[in-house]
């Protein structure tokens, strides 16, 4: 009887352990990579990090050797896992979906910034031109972007300027700090 006991509060504790193993400290999925690093895919993924939980991890650059890119498939099926539980089956092709389409999205979220009156005078307050938007996008929800607007100009004091939340579905910007 207390064979079995134990054996089932081990194979718990290996079961959490191993999906602890998986996140880092803030919640967030590891997965990781070696080669040259795609820049705009590396923006996107930024930019929905906060979304779907998952963040990038380079382990290597372009000199790989086998053993590498054994342990980092190994280690990214067992997250692959993990997160096909939480999101679904098709969560890897939603995913890159976001990826994908995240160009399109962020030339979308800045035309409806530069339509909005209450984002040109936050310009004009930080004495940031239209042309000159340095900008980092979040993905909050599905539709919904927070955007941080950066003056380079300012680093001295602090170049982050003010921060908007943009609803791409409804076309609105809303002042957040």
């Amino acid at each position: 009887m207390y064979r079995w006991l134990i054996c089932f509060f081990l194979c718990i504790l290996f079961t959490s352990c191993r999906k602890q193993a998986l996140k880092d400290s803030k919640g967030y999925y590891r997965i990781l990579g070696y080669g040259y690093p795609d820049t705009d895919a590396t923006k996107a993924r930024v930019a929905i990090a906060d979304y779907w939980k998952i963040k990038y991890d380079a382990v290597a650059e372009c000199m790989v050797d086998q053993k590498l890119v054994d342990s980092v498939n190994t280690m990214n099926e067992a997250t692959y896992a993990v997160l096909e539980q939480e999101y679904g089956k098709n969560w890897k092709e939603r995913y890159d979906k976001d990826i994908r389409n995240f160009p399109l999205t962020s030339a979308t979220i800045m035309d409806i910034l530069i339509t909005s009156r209450m984002f040109r005078k936050q310009l004009d307050k930080y004495c940031i031109k239209i042309d000159n938007v340095n900008k980092m996008v979040r993905m909050l929800k599905d539709n919904i972007y927070e955007v941080t607007i950066y003056n380079e100009e300012l680093k001295a004091n602090n170049e982050r300027c003010f921060t908007v939340q943009v609803d791409t579905g409804s076309r609105t910007v809303n002042l957040i700090k």
